[in-house]
């Protein structure tokens, strides 16, 4: 366990290097997020699959927010794959700019904050996310077989149509994947 705390806390300084902080956040900033968005990703190399991006944002209790999004990926002669995650977010006590992941089950660490369990370690992801302003930063951490972790981190910021998109999977302090995207507000 001690293990996976220390990887936790290298995760938290890492995020730190990838897009800042949480600072301090205007409540209202989070509201700017509700809503639905639609686009596709932009190619920065030619080995990239395509994909077309849907992201909804909600409110949920106690001041949080739902995410749910879904990726369609398009490879040459394969059929489609669709890709779709949902998360509940409810903001930390100590910095309303910062959320935890509530768990599928409801439960929540101990302490009721953001502490990892039992089941991070069994291939289940423990998810953070902050509020900057007009960026909504997510990591996704899973730690896999051997003690390694894959860090996944989407950057959504808001933008005059909609939001756009940066997405990074780390694996093991390797940076296998970079992706951008932009994406239209349909609703919200």
């Amino acid at each position: 366990m001690k293990g996976a705390l220390r990887l936790l806390v290298f995760a938290v300084a890492m995020s730190g290097a990838m897009g800042g902080g949480a600072a301090s956040a205007n409540p209202g900033d989070l509201k700017a997020f509700f809503g639905t968005y639609a686009g596709e990703s932009l190619m920065p190399s030619v080995e990239l699959t395509p994909r077309d991006l849907r992201v909804s944002i909600a409110p949920a209790p106690a001041d949080g927010f739902t995410i749910e999004w879904h990726t369609t990926l398009f490879k040459f002669r394969e059929p489609q794959r669709r890709k779709s995650q949902l998360l509940e977010f409810r903001p930390t006590a100590d910095n309303p700019s910062m959320y935890y992941v509530v768990p599928p089950d409801g439960a929540v660490g101990s302490g009721g904050g953001p502490e990892p369990t039992a089941g991070t370690l069994g291939g289940a992801p423990y998810a953070w996310a902050y509020v900057q302003g007009r960026l909504m930063t997510i990591h996704v951490m899973t730690i896999i077989d051997r003690g390694g972790y894959v860090i996944q981190t989407y950057e959504r910021r808001l933008t005059h149509t909609g939001m756009s998109l940066a997405f990074v999977r780390v694996q093991n302090g390797t940076v296998e994947q970079r992706l951008s995207g932009r994406l239209n507000r349909v609703n919200g």
